[in-house]
């Protein structure tokens, strides 16, 4: 009896997906051992007009005329001295609190890197200060008067927390304090809207009345904290060039209860702005605000010149109206017809890691406790997205096409989003429970993958591989030809990589070519 029901169940997966194929919708029919010698992004290379001028895939950007992408290809290596680690809070013989050392322990949770360090404190303290000192002076001369200072950090209850101070001291005593870390105690609570008993902290570039962090609180979970390096008091002759000591100094209030603080990635860096962040406006977040989205770039552990992007999410519990979104946003945008790759990894997946959620056509008639092991846990809201005609001022987020991987469902799919009321209501295609473009796959944690697309007018086609080394295994394909018009040649928008929910997404690598023809090589510039 089990071998005919599962039989009926097999025959109808086959009949759905003959019916979905004729229907135009792409499946992935290679095995999944074997490497795919051409992936979707090498064929449309191949046809591009442009693959003669880029053969030796330089990493930059190059434009038309119009200004839309020709080429791009970026793998982070030429952002390595944007940004510098001061202390990656891995390793508590690093730091003493309050003069006594080995009271940090290691995290098992962290949000940028690979480790943190936490503190229990207790009911009685009024404030800690952390310090560390350097066995070889740091020499910041390239952050003297511009730039940020950031740090994360957790904490259990943020109402006990009134400021965070940061101080550096040079070889010679001389002390630079930067402008603390304020923690508003309103009594109302925090809106979408400017509330008054917040704090709103304008950034070091644009209009301080637009460019600006409204409502700055500190919120239970992990918080963003930020230094402006251009706003600071000296006390003496401090020599920047040679930083021989930092501190960092916590103060609580009266109502400080017994609570459990992590550090983490403790680092000074070119900017958090649109042509000011650690990439110079290759990529920026929308609006160019750091609540949109972080970059830190860092070298591939055991390799000698490879460096990575850590796209980080600042949590919509410290920052209400950014959704847990992390976006970076192409500088240029594209053009109608072109193709895509892009190398990640996703990490911190939760309990569901490991796990993939089946789907059959006929679910309802299959006993509950088959299914009950894949249920996904801790994913709610979680996806990774590489979206075109991506709108980035206006109603960013809420108007796009894209190809997306839903970690909360283990869906691959297509779709196009646009604004009928702004960051209210939305319209999207396909609709909503529509699986025509979908398809079944669950990344796993800290697994190299390769999303490819390819973008013809209306229509896009994707997959996503599995990477080891040279070798590409499928793992999932999608198709579709849109009706929803795209936003048409006189007007292009960018391509945005995203990152949601809990976990962390690392880029590798990012190459778009287009695929149209050119009149004239003279239209080619490049930008960066």
């Amino acid at each position: 009896m089990k071998r005919v029901f599962l039989g009926l169940i097999l025959s109808g997966v086959v009949i759905v997906t003959l019916i979905l194929s004729e229907s135009g919708i792409i499946f992935n029919n290679n095995s999944k051992d074997l490497c795919q010698n051409n992936n979707l992004f090498q064929v449309a290379w191949k046809n591009s007009p442009q693959s003669y001028s880029f053969a030796n895939h330089p990493s930059s950007l190059y434009v038309d005329g119009s200004g839309n992408i020709l080429y791009l290809h970026d793998n982070f290596t030429k952002y390595a001295e944007n940004q510098k680690i001061i202390d990656d809070f891995e390793n508590p013989e690093a730091w003493s609190i309050n003069g006594t050392h080995d009271l940090l322990q290691p995290s098992d949770e962290y949000y940028g890197g690979s480790g943190a360090l936490f503190y229990s404190v207790t009911s009685h303290q009024s404030d800690i200060t952390l310090s560390r000192q350097f066995e070889n002076a740091q020499n910041l001369t390239r952050w003297s008067n511009s730039g940020y200072i950031t740090m994360w950090l957790k904490v259990d209850d943020a109402r006990d927390i009134d400021a965070v101070n940061l101080s550096l001291e040079d070889n010679l005593g001389n002390m630079r304090q930067y402008h603390p870390v304020l923690n508003p105690h309103p009594s109302s609570n925090n809106t979408f809207g400017n509330d008054l008993g917040y704090s709103d902290i304008s950034f070091q570039y644009g209009d301080p009345k637009t460019e600006q962090w409204t409502d700055f609180l500190l919120a239970p979970g992990w918080n963003l904290l930020f230094w402006r390096t251009d706003d600071f008091k000296d006390i003496g002759d401090v020599n920047i060039s040679k930083i021989q000591k930092i501190y960092l100094e916590i103060d609580f209030n009266a109502n400080i209860t017994k609570q459990k603080l992590i550090f983490d990635d403790l680092r000074i860096q070119d900017g958090l702005q649109k042509t000011s962040n650690p990439t110079h406006g290759m990529w920026y977040p929308p609006h160019g605000r750091p609540q949109y989205g972080v970059y830190d770039i860092d070298k591939i552990p055991n390799s000698q010149n490879d460096y990575e992007l850590r796209l980080l999410n600042v949590r919509n519990t410290q920052y209400i109206t950014n959704g847990d979104h992390a976006r970076m946003i192409s500088e240029a945008p594209v053009p109608m017809d072109f193709a895509a790759k892009i190398k990640f990894t996703l990490i911190q997946l939760g309990a569901a890691s490991e796990q993939k959620k089946i789907s059959f056509p006929f679910s309802k008639y299959i006993p509950t406790s088959w299914l009950e092991q894949n249920q996904i846990n801790e994913r709610n809201n979680t996806y990774f997205r590489v979206t075109y005609d991506f709108e980035p001022d206006w109603d960013p987020g809420h108007d796009w096409f894209g190809a997306y991987i839903s970690l909360e469902y283990n869906k691959f799919g297509l779709n196009a989003v646009w604004p009928i009321t702004r960051s209210i209501l939305q319209d999207q295609e396909p609709k909503k429970g529509d699986a025509t473009t979908t398809n079944d796959f669950a990344p796993l944690n800290n697994v190299e993958y390769e999303m490819d697309l390819v973008v013809q007018g209306q229509q896009t086609s994707a997959t996503i591989y599995e990477v080891n080394g040279d070798c590409l295994t499928p793992q999932a394909s999608v198709g579709y030809v849109f009706h929803h018009t795209r936003h048409g040649t006189d007007l292009r928008y960018p391509i945005a990589i995203e990152s949601t929910g809990n976990m962390r997404s690392i880029i590798h690598e990012v190459e778009i070519v287009s695929l149209e023809k050119t009149n004239s090589s003279n239209t080619m510039k490049q930008l960066s």
